[in-house]
């Protein structure tokens, strides 16, 4: 059965293609997995000098065709398409069962391992949770054979869990299973359970690429939200539920505040730079995590003995203020830039105004990506957190 070919590098795609189309809701233009690889990757690479100086990403993450923004991280679909051609391959097509090792080919085998070699099927249906919801179909099911746990841990693009082994692994694992509705700033009502489980792993993982994830995967939970697309979150017959969740969060946010500056994923409009919607300028980040102004007392004496970040300091550009469009987004005064464009940033706050210049000079109609505060301080903090929750049982 053939499902076509792929406009870009011209080989057919495969059921997973298809399957799971890029959703771009402009122009809805798709294209293999093999070349789903190479974009992400071309991504990574860093910033490149143009001829006058100025510094361009090599690669952006929008529709190569269209340029629109995707509605949410397309690695995600990166894995959810591995994933099933993954599992396709380690089954055996008439029965379904899946085949030993003896069986597969070397190739099947190497895909296996690096599968393996990080995180759980629950990362597999979190990211199906979230395609779901942009494609806007409550009728979409997971495929068949990605819903048998055949995939017990999998790794694409050049994740891994640091070598995490036995009791560790499964130490973590457990943690996975627990659901912090504090973490999600309002949004929890906007998602399902593997949406929740998948986000409260990134959130506490304790690095700080997942932080920037989860950031961009709540901002397009709220703009779905918005948009009237939501995923009921709760399918209790309890008509008290939302009370008694939002009940459950308050108590957790005043025995264990979190950071008054969480991570944060934004789309900054178009504006002319004279119109200064948007003020930055280059503070000194020491690691500190600064506490909300009403739980300060509460905030040292809880987590005293349990965080001392390693005293550091370094160049990090502040959001020193917004106005007009950028000040309804929900940016704070003191939030620290940590990527643009979905892209680490490490220049200066005069650099990130002459690149927004720039690029907003180039592309009058482009909105250009801005996380804050997804830091290696506040990814071990919020991991640190985590723990300290686990064995309160105040989750439970």
């Amino acid at each position: 059965m053939s499902f076509g070919d792929c406009p870009i590098c011209l080989e057919e795609f495969k059921e997973a293609d298809v399957l799971f189309k890029l959703p771009c809701y402009t122009c809805g233009y798709n294209f293999c997995v093999n070349c789903l690889d190479d974009f992400v990757k071309s991504s990574k690479d860093d910033f490149q000098e143009a001829s006058d100086g100025s510094r361009q990403v090599k690669v952006q993450l929008n529709c190569p065709q269209c340029r629109s923004k995707y509605p949410m991280d397309i690695l995600e679909i990166g894995v959810l398409r591995n994933a099933h051609i993954l599992a396709a391959s380690l089954v055996h097509n008439s029965t379904g069962q899946r085949l030993e090792d003896s069986d597969l080919s070397a190739t099947q085998l190497a895909k296996k391992r690096d599968f393996q070699r990080y995180g759980q099927n629950k990362s597999i249906q979190g990211a199906f949770g979230l395609y779901k919801k942009v494609m806007h179909d409550g009728n979409l099911d997971l495929p068949e054979m990605l819903k048998v746990e055949r995939l017990p841990a999998f790794d694409v693009y050049g994740q891994s869990n640091d070598g995490e082994t036995g009791e560790a692994s499964q130490d973590n694992n457990r943690a996975a299973e627990t659901i912090d509705e504090s973490l999600f700033q309002g949004l929890g009502e906007s998602m399902g359970k593997d949406e929740k489980l998948f986000l409260t792993q990134l959130l506490t993982s304790g690095k700080a690429e997942k932080l920037a994830q989860a950031a961009m995967i709540m901002n397009g939970i709220l703009k779905l939200s918005m948009s009237g697309h939501t995923m009921a979150a709760n399918n209790s017959s309890d008509p008290n539920a939302h009370i008694k969740i939002a009940e459950r969060i308050a108590k957790v946010k005043k025995q264990f505040p979190a950071a008054n500056h969480m991570p944060g994923y934004f789309m900054i409009p178009p504006f002319d730079s004279s119109q200064k919607h948007l003020l930055l300028e280059d503070g000194q980040w020491n690691g500190k995590i600064v506490p909300p102004a009403q739980s300060k007392r509460v905030f040292d004496a809880i987590y005293e003995k349990n965080y001392r970040p390693k005293p550091s300091s370094r160049p990090v550009v502040l959001v020193k203020g917004v106005r007009g469009p950028v000040g309804r987004l929900g940016l704070r005064r003191g939030d620290a830039v940590t990527h643009v464009n979905d892209m680490e940033w490490n220049g200066s706050a005069a650099e990130l105004k002459e690149y927004l210049r720039q690029s907003f000079a180039k592309h009058t109609s482009d909105e250009i990506s801005m996380t804050v505060n997804a830091n290696e301080e506040t990814a071990e903090f919020l991991k640190v957190r985590s723990d300290m929750l686990s064995r309160s049982n105040i989750l439970r």
